[in-house]
């Protein structure tokens, strides 16, 4: 963890006299939070592992949702040096990629659709050549959706939003 002095009772142990020499021992008590600080990093792996379950729930509903609709699903969650596609799916002759945005309904952050930037959709472009090419189906038609799904407080499916050729 990076120790800054901002005001905010971070230190890093050194503290300047009125002559302007530096004292190690000024500030004795710099390791009296350690354990808080595993407290901390304990509670921010439990949200971390909260929001992956959230986002892993998220893409369960919507591989449910496409199989019910009449897609293939050749892969989820194919991966390489570019990044991930969380679902690869055919449907009518039609390579799709789909990406799945999970977020808690009536979240600060935007819609889950919003989410997807035009970095995010060039990152995708990118990996689904790379995809294309391993996987032999070049000069296939392509076509990237985006699932949106969001989730209650308690984590339960409130919406999911399938949208066709988001971009």
């Amino acid at each position: 963890m990076n120790q800054r002095n901002s005001g905010n009772g971070w230190s890093n142990g050194a503290s300047a006299s009125a002559n302007g020499n530096t004292d190690i021992n000024a500030n004795t008590n710099v390791n009296a939070n350690a354990g808080d600080t595993k407290a901390r990093s304990a509670s921010a792996a439990k949200a971390i592992s909260g929001r992956v379950q959230t986002g892993r729930n998220g893409e369960e509903a919507a591989a449910d949702m496409l199989l019910a609709n009449g897609y293939f699903i050749r892969h989820r969650n194919w991966r390489c040096r570019s990044g991930e596609l969380d679902i690869i799916a055919e449907k009518d002759g039609r390579l799709v990629i789909i990406e799945v945005r999970t977020r808690r309904a009536g979240g600060r952050f935007g819609t889950a659709a919003e989410s997807v930037d035009y970095r995010k959709r060039r990152q995708l472009q990118t990996t689904a050549q790379v995809y294309m090419q391993s996987a032999g189906v070049q000069g296939c038609e392509v076509r990237f959706d985006v699932i949106a799904v969001s989730v209650n407080s308690g984590g339960k499916l409130a919406a999911m939003e399938h949208y066709e050729g988001a971009f």
